[in-house]
C-alpha cells in the first residue's frame, strides 16, 4: 500500500506529534511519503526521523497541482491523505485529476482555526471549510470532532476516528524527584502532592480555573502544590491571581521544558488540565504513561480516555470548585491517586498506544480503498424503518442490532434510516438517517436501495397509535412499489384490536411484504389469525440478543455517576407508566423491602425509555426505608446491558431489559402489561410472569423468591437463550438473500494465508470453480500482515497462526466477514470473540481413511521397534537383539474418541483379530459390532495399545496427564495421530523415562507450533520438551502428516474456498462452527 501524506511544514503542537510519530510507524509496514509545501523545523524533523519527505513549494496552487498529480501517478499513490488547511486545498483539487480517494484528518475546530487573524479566517478558514466538504473521507482525532463535524451537515457515513497515540514503552529512571522540583523553583518537601500542567498559557487553556481550583484544594490539603510548565501571553495575569489567592509561594511557573517532558511527567503526582477546547490532548496520555491521577474538564475527546471515578476526574469546564474538591480529595489520599492512575494506565497503554493507533490508521485505508473499489449501482444498501429516536433503548437496540449484521453482510452497504431524531441517529451509529416526516427524502432513498426492513419491535400493532400502524403499513407498501425487497425483521406482531386494522394490515403484508422474520411464537398465531398467507414466515428472535454487554470500565462509570457502588447486592426494577400503573405501583415498593429484608437484595429503579420510565421509578420507591438507587439514564445499549448483568435479578415491565438480562443469565420476573412480555419469557421457557392487572405484593413476592432460588441453577435458562441467539441469526440470513444477487455479481475477493506448494493447483481449480479472486501468501497470519486482507470479504488458514481477538477484530476492521480453517481442527481460533463480532468462521473435512491407516501404520510401527531398526539398518547393524515385536491378535487396543476417524480405525482394526475397547461420551452406533464400549478408566487399565482421536476442547487438554498414565498398564503403547495438546508433553517424557510407557507413536506433539511444515536443520529451536522426547529410541514422531494425503488436500481446500463462498452466499455450510445450531 502507498499513501502521500500532504501537510503545509508550518505544523506544530499535537498535529506535529501526531503526523510524524503516525509516518514514523507506518512505514514499518506501507509506504507512507510526505509532502511538506514549505521547508523548514517540521520537514527535518521528518528527515531526521526517516520519514521520506518532499517539499514542494511555491504559491501557484494549479503548478502544485501539476506536480503532485505527475508524482503521484509515477509513483503508483492509492490514497491522497491531508493534513490541514493548505492540504486540504490541494487534495480537493487533486481529487478528480488522480481519480485516487482523499482523505484528511481534522486536528482542531475548522472554524476555530485562524481567530484572532481576521484575514486569514476570512480567506483561508473559507477555502478550508469548502474544501474540507470536496474530499472523500474524513478522520476525527476524538469521536467529539467527528460529532461535532457530523452535527454540521457531514456526511455521517463517511468519518474515521483515530486517537492520538504514544509509546508507552516504560520510561528510564528520572533522578532525584526533589532536586529536579526545586531546580525549576517549586517549594517542596518529601511530603509535598504535586499538581502539573504543561500548556501554553492562552485563553483557551483556562489556567485561571486552574489556579482558582488549586487555591480551594490547597486550603484542604495544604500538601498540594502546583507547577505549571510553559508560557504565554496569560502568566502576568495568572501571577497575580495566584498572589491574590494567597497560594503564590505553592504555585511554581517554570516555563518551557527543555530537554523533553519525561523527567516533568514523572515529578508529578496529579496530572491537570483545565482547557475550554480539546481535540484530544497528548498531555493527558503522557502524563497516564507515569501512570498518573488525572483530573480534566470535560471536553472534546477527554471523556473516551477518563472514566468518572473510575481512572480519573472530570469537571465541567469553568468549575473551579469541583476541581478544588478534586485536588484535595487526591491530596489527602494517597492509595486514591495510586489506584486511578493505575486503572488510567491501563486504560491508555491498551487502547491510546501508538501502535493501536498505526493498526487503525492501517484499517482505516484499508476500509477506504475497499469503498473506493466498490462497484456502483443505481440500487444498492438498504432502508430501515422503526420507532427509532425517541429515547428508547430497546428500540435503538433492536436499531443498533440490525445495523452489525447489515454490516456483517456488507461492511460498506450504504444504510438509511428513518427516525424521529435524525441528528441523534446520525451521531450515535454514524450512518444516514432522514425524518419520518420527511417524505421527499426517505422516498428518494427506497428508490435508491435494494432492501427495505420493517425494523423489529412491535410495529404492526394499533394499541399506543393508530397513525403509527398506517405509518408503517404505507412505509411498507412504498418501498416495494419503490422497487425493493421488503423483510419485516425479527419483528413482534400486534395487538391489531380493531377489525379494520387487521383487514388492512393483512392486506398490505400480503400483497407488499417478501418475508417475515418472528421473534415469539405468539406473532406467528397472530399473523394467522389476521389472515396473513402470502409472505415467506420465520421462526426467529428479538436481535437484540446478539448485542454484548460494554467494558467494565464504563459500566463502572455509569453505575457511579448515578451514586451506585458497581458491585454490590441489587434487585433491578425495569418499570413504566401503563393503565393501572399508578394504583400497583406501592406494590413494587413493598416488594424491594421484602427483597432486601429478606435477601439483603438493594433496589435499583432503572429507566429503559429515560424520558418516561424515571417517573415510574420514582412512583415506585415512594416512602421506601431502605437503601434504593435510581439509574434513570444509563446510556446506550451496552452500558444498560453491562449495569444489569450486576444485578441478582430483574423485576421488569420492560420487554428489552428482559431480553437483555436473560442474555447475561440473570433470573428474570415478568410483569405483563403487553403480550410481547409473556410471549418472550414463555419462548425462552421462563414461566415467571404475571398481568400487571393481576399482581399482588404476594405473587411478586414469590417471584422474586423464585428468582433468588434460580440464581443458583442458571443452566436452563442460559441454554434457552443460546439457542434464541442461534436462531436470530436466521434474521440476516434472510436480509442476505436480498443482496446476493448484487454482492456476488463479481467474484468474491479472499485472502489465502500459508499456501503450500501441493495446495496451489487445488486454489486454482477452486477459484475457478467458485468464481472466486484470490490472493496467495505462504505468510502465517498475524497481526502485522493482516493488511494483505484488505479488500476481501474471507480469509483462508492453516493451523500455525493464533487467531486470537485482536488479530479477529483487525479482520473485522477490514472488513472480513468469513474465516475458514484448512484444517480440521479450530482450537487455534477465538470462536467465542468471533461468534461477537459476527465473524463466521468454518473448519475443513476430508475422509477418514488417510488418518485412519496412519494410525494403524504407527501402532505397528510401534509394536515392531521400527524406529530402531531402521536407525540400525542405515549404519549397517542387521541384529535382531531388542527388536522382537507383538502381535495384534493377542492385544487389546483402546480407542479414544469414535466419531468419523476412531470409527474409521475401528474398522481397519477389526481385521487384525485383536480386542476393541472404545470411550466416547456419545456412543457410535455404527462400530458398536466392532467395539465395546467401557468407561475410561477402565479403558486406561485394560488396553495394551492407546489412540485418540479427538477435537481439542477445554475438556480434554491434557486428558492424557500423569494419573490417567498412573492407570494404564505397564508399557503401554500411545499412539496420538489428532490433536498435541490431548497429551501433556511433561508427562509423556516422565513415561518412557520410567518405562511406564514403552512406545509413543506420535503425528502431533504439545508445542510443535512453528516447528512442524518447516525446514528447520539451521535452526536453534527454543522448545527443548519437544526435542528431548524426539531423541528416545522407542519414540516416533511425524510432522503432523497423518492427513496429507492428495485427497485429503483437495478437500482441505474445497473446504476452504467453498466454506466462504457457502457462506457468502448465505447457504448452509455443514463445517460452519459460529453459525446456527442446525
Amino acid at each position: 500500500m502507498k499513501v502521500i501524506h500532504l501537510i503545509s511544514g508550518g505544523d506544530s503542537g499535537g498535529a506535529k506529534t501526531h503526523v510524524l510519530s503516525l509516518l514514523q510507524h507506518l512505514n514499518q509496514t506501507i509506504t507512507a511519503q510526505l509532502v511538506c509545501f514549505r521547508d523548514g523545523p517540521f520537514a527535518e524533523e521528518a528527515r531526521q526521523m526517516g520519514i521520506p519527505t518532499m517539499i514542494c513549494g511555491g504559491n501557484n496552487v494549479f503548478r502544485t497541482r501539476r506536480k503532485l498529480a505527475a508524482y503521484i501517478r509515477e509513483g503508483g499513490y492509492e490514497i491522497i491523505h491531508c493534513h490541514g488547511s493548505r492540504a486540504n486545498m490541494i487534495g480537493a483539487m487533486l481529487r478528480k485529476v488522480t481519480g485516487l480517494p482523499v482523505v484528511t484528518t481534522v486536528h482542531s475546530d475548522y472554524r476555530l482555526d485562524y481567530m484572532g487573524r481576521p484575514l486569514s479566517h476570512l480567506t483561508f478558514g473559507t477555502i478550508n471549510a469548502l474544501a474540507l466538504r470536496r474530499l472523500d473521507y474524513r478522520i476525527g482525532v476524538s469521536d467529539a470532532m467527528v460529532d461535532l463535524l457530523i452535527s454540521r451537515g457531514f456526511p455521517a457515513d463517511r468519518f474515521y476516528t483515530i486517537y492520538n497515540g504514544i509509546d508507552f514503552t516504560p520510561p528510564p529512571t528520572q533522578g532525584d524527584r526533589l532536586e529536579y522540583l526545586r531546580s525549576l523553583g517549586a517549594d517542596v518537601d518529601e511530603n509535598s502532592v504535586v499538581v502539573g500542567i504543561a500548556a501554553r498559557m492562552n485563553p483557551v487553556k483556562d489556567m485561571a480555573t486552574l489556579v482558582r481550583g488549586f487555591a480551594a484544594g490547597h486550603a484542604k490539603c495544604p500538601r498540594l502544590r502546583l507547577l505549571i510548565a510553559g508560557d504565554g501571553p496569560e502568566k502576568d495575569k495568572l501571577t497575580a491571581l495566584a498572589a491574590e489567592l494567597g497560594v503564590e509561594r505553592q504555585v511554581c511557573f517554570a516555563g518551557w521544558i527543555s530537554g523533553g517532558m519525561d523527567r516533568f511527567y514523572s515529578a508529578l503526582d496529579i496530572n491537570a488540565l483545565t482547557s475550554l477546547s480539546e481535540t484530544f490532548p497528548y498531555a493527558l496520555t503522557e502524563g497516564a504513561r507515569f501512570h498518573l491521577a488525572t483530573v480534566s474538564t470535560a471536553v472534546g475527546g477527554i471523556p473516551y480516555l477518563i472514566d468518572q471515578d473510575v481512572n480519573g476526574y472530570l469537571f465541567q469546564p469553568g468549575d473551579w470548585q469541583a476541581l478544588g474538591n478534586d485536588l484535595a480529595a487526591l491530596g489527602n489520599d494517597d492509595e486514591l491517586r495510586r489506584r486511578l492512575g493505575e486503572k488510567l494506565y491501563e486504560k491508555a497503554s491498551t487502547q491510546f498506544s501508538i501502535q493501536k493507533t498505526v493498526s487503525t490508521q492501517l484499517q482505516i485505508y484499508a476500509s477506504i480503498l475497499r469503498r473506493h473499489r466498490r462497484r456502483s449501482s443505481a440500487r444498492d444498501g438498504v432502508v430501515i424503518c422503526g420507532a427509532y429516536g425517541r429515547g428508547n433503548a430497546g428500540d435503538d437496540a433492536i436499531l443498533e442490532a440490525i445495523l452489525q449484521e447489515m454490516r456483517s453482510i456488507d461492511p460498506d452497504m450504504p444504510i438509511t434510516v428513518l427516525s424521529k431524531d435524525p441528528r441523534s441517529t446520525r451521531l450515535t451509529y454514524r450512518v444516514r438517517a432522514v425524518h419520518r416526516s420527511n417524505f421527499l427524502a426517505w422516498h428518494t432513498a427506497m428508490w435508491n436501495s435494494r432492501l427495505y426492513i420493517n425494523g423489529g419491535g412491535s410495529l404492526i400493532q394499533d394499541v399506543t397509535s393508530r397513525r403509527s400502524l398506517w405509518f408503517y403499513l404505507a412505509n411498507i407498501r412504498a418501498a416495494k412499489r419503490a422497487g425493493n425487497r421488503v423483510q419485516m425483521y425479527g419483528c413482534g406482531i400486534g395487538p391489531v384490536t380493531r377489525e379494520s386494522h387487521r383487514s388492512l394490515a393483512a392486506k398490505i403484508i400480503n400483497k407488499y411484504v417478501d418475508v417475515i422474520t418472528l421473534r415469539e411464537p405468539d406473532s406467528l398465531e397472530e399473523l394467522r389469525a389476521m389472515g396473513v398467507t402470502e409472505p415467506e414466515v420465520l421462526l426467529t428472535a428479538d436481535p437484540a440478543l446478539i448485542l454484548q454487554k460494554a467494558p467494565d470500565d464504563e459500566t463502572d462509570s455509569v453505575l457511579l455517576r448515578a451514586g451506585i457502588p458497581p458491585h454490590g447486592n441489587y434487585l433491578c426494577f425495569a418499570l413504566r407508566r401503563w393503565k393501572g400503573f399508578e394504583e400497583k405501583a406501592p406494590l413494587f415498593g413493598a416488594a424491594a423491602e421484602y427483597a432486601y429484608r429478606t435477601y439483603g437484595l438493594t433496589p435499583v429503579f432503572v429507566a429503559v425509555e429515560k424520558h418516561l420510565d424515571p417517573g415510574a421509578g420514582q412512583l415506585a420507591a415512594r416512602g421506601l426505608t431502605i437503601p434504593h438507587y435510581f439509574l434513570d439514564d444509563a446510556g446506550g445499549a451496552g452500558t444498560i446491558i453491562g449495569a444489569l448483568s450486576r444485578m441478582q435479578a430483574v423485576v421488569s415491565m420492560r420487554l428489552h431489559a428482559l431480553i437483555f438480562a436473560a442474555g447475561q443469565g440473570i433470573p428474570l420476573a415478568g410483569v405483563v402489561y403487553d403480550p410481547k412480555v409473556s410471549a418472550f419469557l414463555r419462548y425462552i421457557g421462563q414461566e415467571q410472569f404475571v398481568d400487571l392487572a393481576e399482581l399482588t405484593g404476594q405473587n411478586l413476592c414469590a417471584m422474586i423468591d423464585q428468582c433468588v432460588a434460580q440464581a443458583a441453577h442458571p443452566e436452563a435458562q442460559a441454554a434457552a437463550v443460546r439457542n434464541l441467539q442461534a436462531m436470530e441469526q436466521k434474521n440476516v440470513e434472510v436480509a442476505l438473500k436480498g443482496f446476493r444477487g448484487h454482492l456476488f455479481e463479481e467474484s468474491i475477493q479472499s485472502m489465502v494465508y500459508e499456501a503450500r506448494p501441493d495446495e496451489r493447483a487445488d486454489l486454482e481449480k477452486q477459484a475457478a470453480l467458485h468464481g472466486v479472486e484470490l490472493s496467495v501468501t505462504d505468510a502465517v497470519p498475524t497481526l502485522e500482515n493482516a493488511s494483505l486482507a484488505a479488500g476481501c470479504i474471507g480469509v483462508s488458514i492453516l493451523g500455525q497462526g493464533c487467531i486470537d481477538a485482536a488479530l479477529l477484530d483487525a479482520y473485522h476492521a477490514l472488513g472480513i466477514r468469513y474465516l475458514s480453517t484448512r484444517t480440521i481442527g479450530y482450537d487455534h481460533i477465538d470462536l467465542d470473540h468471533a461468534r461477537s463480532i459476527g465473524l463466521r468462521v468454518c473448519s475443513a473435512s476430508y475422509a477418514p481413511n488417510g488418518v485412519a491407516a496412519f494410525t494403524v501404520m504407527m501402532i505397528l510401527m510401534c509394536l515392531r521397534h521400527y524406529k530402531q531398526a531402521l536407525w540400525r539398518g542405515q549404519v549397517n547393524d542387521f541384529s535382531l537383539t531388542g527388536l522382537q515385536g507383538r502381535e495384534m491378535k493377542d492385544l487389546t487396543i483402546g480407542i479414544i474418541g469414535t466419531g468419523r476417524i476412531g470409527a474409521q480405525v475401528a474398522r481397519n482394526l477389526s481385521g487384525f483379530g485383536c480386542r476393541i475397547l472404545a470411550y466416547d461420551l456419545r456412543h457410535n452406533p455404527a462400530v458398536e459390532p466392532q467395539v465395546t464400549y467401557v468407561d475410561f478408566d477402565t479403558l486406561l487399565a485394560q488396553s495394551d495399545v492407546i489412540t485418540l482421536h479427538m477435537p481439542l476442547l477445554d475438556s480434554n487438554r491434557h486428558i492424557i496427564n500423569r494419573e490417567s498414565i498412573a492407570k494404564m498398564r505397564d508399557g503401554v503403547v500411545i499412539v496420538n495421530c489428532s490433536r498435541g495438546e490431548l497429551a501433556d508433553i511433561e508427562a509423556l517424557i516422565e513415561g518412557i523415562e520410567t518405562g511406564k510407557i514403552g512406545a509413543l507413536g506420535m503425528d502431533t506433539v504439545e508445542g510443535d507450533e512453528g516447528i512442524i511444515h518447516a525446514d528447520h536443520r539451521v535452526d536453534i529451536l527454543p522448545n527443548r520438551n519437544w526435542f528431548y522426547l524426539h531423541q528416545f529410541h522407542n519414540v516416533i514422531m511425524t510432522q503432523h502428516m497423518a492427513f496429507y494425503t492428495d485427497a485429503a488436500v483437495s478437500s482441505m481446500v474445497d473446504c476452504g474456498i467453498g466454506g466462504i463462498c457457502q457462506m457468502a452466499a448465505g447457504e448452509s455450510c455443514p463445517t460452519e462452527l459460529t453459525g446456527p445450531v442446525q
